[in-house]
């Protein structure tokens, strides 16, 4: 009998040490202060901190001077941050941008299973029967690529464009499922009680 109260006092210690250890990204936490994050994110530089954001570098995945942007509510909360890749090839390079971003699809794949949403979104749908998903393509703004997973606590979005300078950006976000989900929940109570008048003012 001893011995079996033994064994499942060592499994729950297990299982709660596993749990503890289970984060919504990196060694971070939604809801940390700015303080618990700069406790917690030991392997990023902090080069600026504003109300509400702190901005780190660091090499993910192999990408030097990623910009790492953590975003908190009023009430000083984490609820999202941003990966920026910084990296920048020559023009003549342009399939590497797309090589990139299948590499990084395929890691978060690993780690968060087949997304919920993977395509290229072309901004005029007829040229995609014409025109192949290419570098040159991408950096013009023909097309940007967009995939999201989701998991219980966190949104995950990644996605690739093109900025009307022509230069590529490359970003990850991740994002509280709980503060925005109460966040729209409240904004549908707020139009909700909204009089007709009030309603009409706003369009």
């Amino acid at each position: 009998m001893k011995r079996i109260i033994l064994i499942l006092v060592l499994l729950l210690t297990l299982s709660f040490s596993v749990f503890a250890e289970e984060y919504d990204l990196r060694n971070i936490n939604w809801g940390m202060t700015p303080e618990q994050v700069k406790t917690a994110e030991t392997a990023a530089d902090l080069f600026k901190e504003l109300p509400g954001s702190l901005y780190y570098f660091d090499n993910v995945a192999g990408h030097e001077e990623t910009i790492i942007h953590y975003y908190f509510s009023e009430d000083n909360e984490l609820i999202m941050a941003d990966f920026s890749f910084t990296t920048k090839y020559a023009e003549d390079e342009n399939s590497k941008y797309i090589r990139d971003y299948k590499e990084f699809k395929d890691l978060l794949i690993k780690k968060y299973g087949e997304p919920i949403l993977d395509k290229a979104i072309w901004k005029d749908e007829r040229n995609k029967n014409f025109m192949k998903e290419s570098g040159i393509f991408l950096r013009l703004g023909k097309f940007k690529y967009r995939t999201e997973w989701q998991t219980k606590k966190t949104a995950i979005t990644m996605q690739m464009s093109s900025t009307d300078s022509y230069e590529i950006y490359h970003l990850l976000s991740y994002s509280s499922v709980k503060y925005f989900d109460e966040l729209e929940n409240k904004k549908n109570k707020e139009d909700n009680n909204k009089t007709e008048e009030e309603k009409l003012n706003d369009l």
